[in-house]
């Protein structure tokens, strides 16, 4: 459309409850992404996201960047990123088939999380400056190996 005629079709209408409506949407596909993070695990949770986050891409699009009064050549030229979601989407899903189901929610994961900063914490003490000597942390030894009491 041209310029003036956009503007005509503008105030020819009142799009605040448009505008709220998709609002409202996005919120609470916000709200269910947030939840399907939390909740789902595996490949069913990584295709409900990207499903989500396409749909409030489009949402987006078509009524906040005003796509839907565009030409439809317009329209075509910025759906075709989709084409590279969908191949995207492909191999997030290939690659979450692959995934162990590990969480954070678990204690399973808690244990490796708590080992895996153990290690970090043991290879910043041994890389310390020469000179620190961490007294601050040793506990005594006796000559076999074995800490004193």
């Amino acid at each position: 459309m041209s310029e003036s005629a956009t503007q005509q079709h503008a105030e020819a209408h009142d799009y605040t409850q448009t505008y709220m409506a998709i609002w409202g949407a996005l919120f609470v596909l916000t709200i269910a992404e947030v939840a399907a993070a939390i909740y789902m695990r595996g490949a069913i949770m990584v295709i409900s996201l990207v499903g989500m986050a396409a749909l409030k891409a489009y949402l987006v699009a078509r009524i906040y960047m005003h796509l839907k009064w565009e030409p439809r050549k317009l329209a075509a030229i910025a759906a075709a990123p989709v084409l590279f979601l969908g191949i995207f989407a492909v191999f997030v899903v290939l690659e979450a088939r692959s995934m162990t189901d590990i969480s954070i929610h678990t204690e399973g994961a808690r244990a490796e999380v708590a080992r895996l900063l153990e290690g970090a914490a043991g290879a910043s003490t041994e890389a310390a400056p020469a000179g620190d000597t961490g007294a601050a942390d040793a506990v005594p030894v006796d000559e076999s190996g074995t800490a004193a009491e």
